[in-house]
């Protein structure tokens, strides 16, 4: 969450940490983030909602491997952070066979299962 409020908006970016550097009193001098995207945070009168994130860096195909994407927002401008330690979600081919093997495994032990019972 940013500094940068406007029309009860809060601008918010969300990322992998990629970097940062602290003041020995424990501040933010800075935090670098990859792969991010931006939002707002809106308050309303009933509570606070984010809306839709939008990519900061194009995955377009023409796009130069290794491109810059990062985003170093200053100290100053950081009101608060969550930090998720969770891992990014990727989807690979391996990843995507298993798991159509594993639903068909499953759909053939359901559809023996529905034969396996008698009808009334």
């Amino acid at each position: 969450m940013t500094t940068t409020m406007q029309n009860n908006k809060v601008l918010m970016y969300k990322g992998v940490l990629a970097e940062f550097f602290q003041k020995k009193e424990g501040q933010f001098e800075y935090v670098v983030l990859s792969g991010c995207s931006s939002y707002f945070m809106t308050f309303d009168e009933a509570s606070p909602h984010t809306g839709t994130h939008k990519d900061l860096f194009s995955n377009h195909p023409d796009r130069p491997k290794g491109a810059w994407d990062f985003l170093q927002i200053e100290g100053a401008n950081i009101a608060n952070i969550l930090f998720d330690p969770s891992e990014p979600l990727v989807e690979t081919t391996a990843g995507t066979e298993a798991l159509d093997t594993a639903l068909k495994t499953l759909q053939r032990e359901l559809d023996r299962l529905h034969d396996e019972i008698p009808n009334t």
